[in-house]
């Protein structure tokens, strides 16, 4: 039998990996929303309707990566520094209402329509 082998490391390390991997998405998405607005530009046109909406969506999302990458950095080295995190300080930070609620353990209301959302 093959035991697979052990692969530890600590909560903070792990929660700082992920907000790394949100930074090298985050990343990618910020080339593509360059690239579709430099594609825009070239037309000549300016965004609206369906494609305004489809900007401020992926606008939305730059964001929210953004905001879940800070959050998971600071619960991360808050736990570094002393073993216990409190979150009002890094919820505090979010700048998007609803991630912050959910992230608070609170229900925050979902888009109803699907529409990008305004902020």
């Amino acid at each position: 039998m093959n035991a697979t082998p052990s692969f530890k490391i600590s909560s903070a390390d792990a929660t700082d990996g992920v907000a790394s991997e949100l930074d090298v998405l985050l990343d990618r998405l910020k080339r593509l929303e360059d690239g579709f607005e430099t594609v825009l530009d070239a037309g000549g046109d300016t965004p609206r309707g369906v494609t305004l909406q489809m900007f401020q969506e992926m606008d939305f999302i730059v964001q929210s990566i953004e905001s879940l990458s800070t959050y998971l950095r600071d619960v991360a080295n808050a736990s570094r520094d002393n073993g216990e995190t409190c979150l009002h300080e890094a919820v505090s930070k979010i700048p998007l209402r609803d991630m912050a609620a959910r992230l608070k353990g609170h229900e925050a209301a979902a888009p109803i329509t699907g529409e990008a959302e305004l902020f």
